[in-house]
């Protein structure tokens, strides 16, 4: 008798693609997909930028290529995280993103109006590695930091609120 493996048999690729296209000019390191009526895809990648790329509707039959309707530019270093808040507080259609990148700022985007909200530096300038938004609650973005620590923003004030030296998660 053959040995037995832990995995499962490799399945066949049985669907056709819906879609294609290069989104960013290197890795793409966070996706998140933005609430609303029609799919769309929010990307961060290596290359500074975020995209904001329409899907094809479900049960599209032809291939399309992917094009991003927005990209968004301003960190200075590569991204590393992606977070969607639901909907911007000013306009109850919008919806708010916040990336995080290696350039030691997380930063809040208007993703209808494709523009930059604020800019916010982490203690250090130490890069955020994940953003995490509280639910029910969604105002406090809470940012892993590269040294092991954690930082809470309020989005409404746009202040720091909390801040969690790496020596305290013991």
């Amino acid at each position: 008798t053959p040995p037995s493996t832990p995995y499962p048999p490799r399945q066949k690729h049985i669907s056709e693609p819906i879609a294609s296209g290069r989104l960013h000019l290197s890795t793409i390191v966070a996706a998140q997909f933005l609430p609303g009526p029609s799919p769309i895809l929010s990307s961060a990648g290596a290359d500074f930028r975020l995209h904001i790329t329409p899907l094809p509707a479900p049960g599209s039959r032809a291939t399309q290529t992917l094009k991003p309707s927005a990209t968004l530019t301003g960190h200075t270093r590569a991204l590393t995280s992606l977070a969607v808040i639901s909907q911007n507080d000013d306009n109850a259609d919008s919806v708010m993103l916040a990336s995080g990148a290696k350039d030691g700022t997380l930063r809040l985007w208007d993703v209808s109006a494709a523009a930059q909200l604020s800019v916010l530096g982490t203690r250090g300038l130490k890069a955020p590695t994940s953003l995490a938004i509280s639910v029910p609650d969604r105002h406090p973005v809470w940012a892993t930091l590269s040294d092991g620590g954690a930082q809470a923003f309020d989005i409404r004030s746009r202040d720091s609120v909390h801040v969690i030296e790496p020596d305290a998660l013991g």
